[in-house]
């Protein structure tokens, strides 16, 4: 599946990538360099949906250079979605903006047809922005080409909206087939929960930190906390920077072999609760909360090589 993601220069089209898709945080992104020209990478969206990003360089420049025959095939061909990203932080550009969205559009019609099934503005830097998200959206709008099916959302990175905002987004574009998978997955979850009377049980995939699927328990888990889970990348846990220095310390004294650890623990202050961690796979983890008197080692442990094989065999099928 192609995504174009288009906007002008320092829009934060690389940044809300690289937040969403690859996981990573704030301060990561805070030195990232500009897009040159055209970046095009794959990824495995929550390890079910495999797109190809195409995230094109906002420089002027560059923009001149993709409407030209040699390129304008190329890049507004065979898109399953448009992303156009606007610095709400610059209003001074908003205009060219503007111009730009709609021009993009038409080239997608004419090259893509029917096959964008997603015109989407995205309103950026929210938490800077000199105009609110509503002030922009109505002057993006007020265009004679402007159709009722384009849609609008706003992110802000560092107030952590980019992630459940563009990645609720992403999910439209999951087909009914991968769903299906998705369906099977939470459903080991749940039998998970079932057996050791779990509270929560997730299935992580690692590279952009997401959820994959889950299984909770709504009486005991507020709804605030669950979108925290699904939407706060849990790669925290699993590359804490204070665990690696421990870890490298270890192997240092040689006390371990490998600074890398696949199975962790927590237990909270009080001794009802165990948090486990499981790292399946470079690219898949397992994350479960259950009470401390449902808790034996060897039997969860066995209970895990069970379900890693489970959701390696579905996510491979």
């Amino acid at each position: 599946m192609k995504i174009l993601v288009f906007g002008l220069k320092s829009a934060g089209k690389t940044c809300l990538i690289q937040n969403v898709l690859g996981g990573k945080s704030w301060k990561e992104l805070k030195s990232i360099n500009p897009t040159e020209f055209i970046d095009s990478k794959e990824y495995i969206y929550r390890g079910l949906l495999r797109i190809n990003i195409f995230d094109l360089g906002g420089q002027e420049q560059f923009i001149k250079e993709y409407y030209k025959e040699e390129w304008i095939n190329n890049i507004f061909s065979n898109c399953s979605a448009f992303y156009f990203v606007v610095d709400s932080s610059n209003i001074v550009h908003l205009t060219k903006a503007k111009e730009e969205f709609y021009k993009a559009i038409k080239c997608l019609k004419d090259y893509s047809k029917n096959e964008c099934k997603k015109i989407t503005l995205v309103i950026s830097k929210c938490d800077i922005g000199k105009k609110s998200p509503k002030e922009i959206k109505n002057f993006i709008f007020d265009h004679p080409n402007y159709e009722k099916s384009i849609e609008s959302i706003n992110v802000s990175i560092p107030k952590n909206t980019a992630r459940k905002n563009f990645g609720n987004s992403l999910n439209e574009l999951i087909p009914e087939n991968v769903k299906s998978k998705q369906e099977i997955l939470n459903k080991i979850c749940f039998d998970f929960n079932k057996k050791y009377k779990a509270q929560y049980s997730l299935i992580l995939n690692k590279k952009d930190g997401l959820e994959i699927a889950s299984a909770i328990d709504k009486n005991l888990i507020s709804k605030r906390l669950q979108e925290e889970l699904e939407y706060t990348s849990l790669k925290a846990l699993l590359y804490s920077e204070d665990e690696a220095n421990i870890f490298k310390l270890l192997k240092d004294d040689k006390l371990i072999s490998t600074n890398i650890m696949n199975f962790r623990l927590w237990q909270t202050s009080d001794n009802k609760n165990i948090i486990i961690l499981h790292d399946f796979s470079e690219e898949t983890g397992f994350f479960a909360v259950l009470k401390s008197e449902n808790f034996h080692y060897d039997r969860l442990k066995s209970s895990m090589d069970v379900i890693k094989n489970k959701i390696t065999k579905v996510l491979n099928g």
